[in-house]
């Protein structure tokens, strides 16, 4: 493939490259050269994994490499692969760049064409539903916290762990990037362990925050309660 074919740079926020540090400097690489194919505020591309090789400089590398780095991305919550063989469906979606782009308000003002057509649908849906929705979103309000009562007597009010795979990985960005250690005291110390051995059975994944999390349990003394 020509090199004139190729995109010749790419450029990332200093969000993305810091919270991108919580991944291998070779899943770091691969985020970038997506982003070659998602210039501006476009949050989606089409990149074969041949184009991708291609751009990284690394064209003797397996497919199949190259898939372990984008599912560690993935479990980070910063890109959502799509299902091959469905018309329309973007190879990738750089979750981390959307998030920093609705920070700053750049979704509404600018968001590409070829996003606009399927937002055109769904808010036409989401009129339609706003009445089902805001009966879900209240269901939904009053599962999303549960109360605790000790052998002390004392009741606490945990808020419950997600159980979308997104909103956890958002949290654990948290976690894994700032020091706001304080938002697990939110949560019930035994959906934490739970959470933390799910965490376990992926060695890579999100070291500081297992580590907050390990310190986090040590720290808790259920005889205080």
């Amino acid at each position: 493939m020509s090199d004139k074919n190729l995109p010749v740079y790419c450029g990332i926020s200093r969000k993305e490259f810091t919270a991108l540090g919580a991944v291998s400097g070779q899943a770091f690489r691969l985020y970038v050269a997506i982003t070659l194919f998602a210039m501006g505020q476009k949050t989606t591309c089409f990149p074969s994994w041949s184009r991708i090789k291609e751009v990284m400089g690394k064209p003797d590398y397996s497919t199949r490499q190259l898939q372990k780095l984008a599912v560690q991305l993935e479990e980070h919550g910063f890109i959502k692969r799509g299902k091959p063989g469905i018309t329309g469906n973007p190879r990738f979606r750089l979750l981390l760049k959307e998030r920093v782009q609705n920070e700053r308000g750049e979704r509404t003002k600018t968001t590409p064409k070829s996003e606009q057509k399927g937002q055109e649908g769904a808010s036409k849906k989401t009129t339609h539903n706003n009445k089902k929705n805001n009966k879900k979103n209240n269901k939904n309000n009053i599962i999303s916290q549960k109360s605790k009562t000790y052998k002390n007597g004392k009741t606490i009010t945990y808020k419950v762990v997600p159980t979308d795979r997104l909103e956890k990985a958002a949290i654990l960005h948290i976690l894994e990037t700032t020091r706001r250690t304080a938002l697990l005291n939110h949560y019930d110390p035994e959906d934490i362990l739970e959470w933390l051995e799910e965490l376990q059975k992926s060695r890579h994944t999100f070291p500081k925050s297992k580590a907050k999390m390990t310190k986090f349990l040590q720290d808790w003394n259920i005889d205080d309660f």
